[in-house]
């Protein structure tokens, strides 16, 4: 019984920490994703500069380096930042191009 409880407790802190879903249903990333901090990006919004990107968001400018790529997850961009900040958290490019 002790076992059962154990597992359930845990299943439930593994649920807690999973990332939520993009519109298109995908899982965004769980090491970069927490809650409701990934969101998806119109293309328009993202430039291209120098080595990695510059996101408009309604938080302002956010700029990320390539570390912050992330497999693609859907066809579309998604980026996943600090809400209320400019903190990058990572990058999702649409289609696995960047």
């Amino acid at each position: 019984m002790t076992r059962l409880i154990i597992a359930g407790a845990a299943l439930a802190l593994a649920t807690a920490a999973c990332a939520h879903q993009a519109p298109s249903g995908a899982a965004y990333p769980v090491d970069c994703c927490n809650n409701r901090d990934c969101f998806p990006v119109h293309y328009s919004a993202i430039t291209r500069e120098g080595d990695g990107w510059a996101v408009r968001t309604k938080d302002g400018v956010i700029r990320y380096r390539r570390e912050h790529l992330r497999p693609a997850i859907d066809d579309g961009w998604h980026a996943c930042w600090g809400p209320g900040t400019t903190v990058p958290y990572c990058l999702i490019p649409a289609g696995g191009g960047s």
